[in-house]
């Protein structure tokens, strides 16, 4: 979702009867990190400085009552929250990826970064990892990683994203 474009109210009406209803945002823009409420929903964020970058994770009242844990100190382009459920906790991490036109090294930066917080996890948790990568896919199929629903051609990033993904199913 762009922050800019998205209306709550039309989002939380698609998802009625959902169990829980969470939603993960990019390149929100926002120059603090922050967490607050607003119209029902926990809005738990991670800015920057000159507002360049930044995510953020939206829960609705059950899923908001259920945090245990937020980190939002490892940079601009990543939040982790971990969410009280049964029979196992689950973990949401909203990531930012780098755009095309940053250089290998901050790309694999945060894929490091990401790793890390993975490994950290107990492995009797359930983990999402989310967001906006940067990167294509493309339209071929890869095991259990990429469905027959992708679009366009791979790319260079597209190829490393799949590498991680395999990686760490």
């Amino acid at each position: 979702f762009s922050v800019l474009s998205m209306r709550l109210k039309d989002s939380t009406e698609h998802n009625q009867g959902c169990l829980m209803t969470y939603y993960g945002l990019s390149e929100v823009k926002w120059k603090k990190s922050g967490d607050c409420y607003f119209e029902g929903y926990r809005f738990i964020s991670v800015g920057g400085g000159r507002g360049e970058h930044g995510v953020a994770i939206i829960l609705d009242q059950e899923m908001a009552r259920r945090v245990v844990n937020i980190e939002q100190e490892h940079g601009d382009r990543l939040i982790k929250i971990e969410i009280e459920a049964k029979p196992r906790n689950l973990m949401i991490v909203q990531v930012y990826m780098p755009t095309t036109d940053s250089d290998d090294e901050e790309i694999e930066q945060m894929y490091e970064k990401i790793e890390e917080l993975i490994k950290s996890e107990k492995s009797n948790e359930h983990l999402i990892v989310m967001g906006d990568w940067n990167a294509a896919v493309g339209a071929e199929e890869s095991g259990s990683v990429i469905g027959k629903y992708g679009l366009g051609r791979k790319n260079e990033r597209g190829e490393r994203l799949i590498e991680f993904c395999k990686k760490n199913q």
